[in-house]
């Protein structure tokens, strides 16, 4: 009898060890997931950071609304899916270039008062906006970069509209196929800005119906907002949303010319 209750005691010690050590790897790959997801949405956009430095250089002295000027501007947007497009503004607030050509019908729109445009003639720093509604009828966000005259003046903004859920959706997608891990973006006012289900982009964590009937998410929804980084649990639907399930989230934060993008994973628990 007592060999029997050693030997069940021992077989059950190894299951609960065993089951500890599959456990852990399972947290620390989300977590490596995670941080690859921050690297890779850093590196993507300071290599659009470094075209769009080297494309304000080049336009100096330019014609903003000139044939050169056009060129530069369509060269920014090869080869990058997550771009409506890339425009010149002069020293008045007005877009006086756009490329590619299938957007030129917002050239002539004042942009004076969006306070991207404001704030980087405010500032002569670059700029990079939250989602908003732009002139092109898109919610986008916009790396805006002074043009500095040959005197040393400001002569006017060269940007890229940026769609942040291709962008996020182009990195994370390969990182979460083939596991039970989800990664969704938020600004820090509450508004989506990628999830898996389409459904969600756009929609704002505080204000949106749909998210008010689960106050443990809109609890740490307001956590997030306010630190760059943290854990937290919360009921919401799963992905597909179908029915409620019990979720862990790890977050951490991009931030890139005084905007910041959370970055939450998402586990299901059992």
């Amino acid at each position: 009898m007592g060999h029997r209750v050693l030997t069940f005691i021992m077989v059950f010690l190894s299951v609960v060890l065993l089951g500890s050590l599959a456990c852990r790897p399972a947290a620390d790959s989300a977590e490596v997931i995670l941080g690859e997801v921050q690297k890779n949405t850093q590196n993507e956009m300071e290599l659009l950071d470094r075209d769009l430095s080297a494309a304000a250089k080049k336009l100096s002295g330019l014609d903003l609304a000139g044939s050169e000027s056009h060129a530069i501007l369509l060269e920014l947007t090869q080869n990058r899916s997550y771009l409506l497009d890339a425009c010149t503004i002069d020293r008045s607030g007005k877009i006086v270039g756009v490329e590619p050509s299938i957007h030129q019908n917002v050239e002539g729109s004042d942009v004076s008062q969006q306070e991207h445009v404001s704030r980087l003639f405010r500032t002569l720093q670059p700029v990079l906006s939250y989602d908003f509604k732009t002139v092109e009828g898109d919610e986008a966000a916009v790396l805006d970069y002074p043009i500095f005259a040959p005197d040393q003046t400001v002569s006017g903004i060269v940007n890229v509209v940026i769609k942040p859920e291709i962008l996020l959706g182009n990195i994370i997608s390969p990182m979460v196929k083939d596991t039970s891990l989800a990664i969704w973006g938020m600004q820090p006012d509450g508004r989506i800005m990628y999830d898996i289900d389409a459904e969600e982009i756009g929609l704002n964590l505080f204000v949106s119906p749909m998210y008010h009937s689960y106050p443990s998410l809109l609890e740490l929804g307001r956590e997030i907002a306010v630190k760059s980084t943290g854990k937290g649990q919360y009921q919401f639907l799963d992905t597909g949303l179908q029915q409620t399930v019990k979720k862990q989230a790890t977050w951490k934060t991009f931030a890139f010319h005084g905007a910041e993008w959370r970055l939450i994973l998402i586990q299901v628990i059992p």
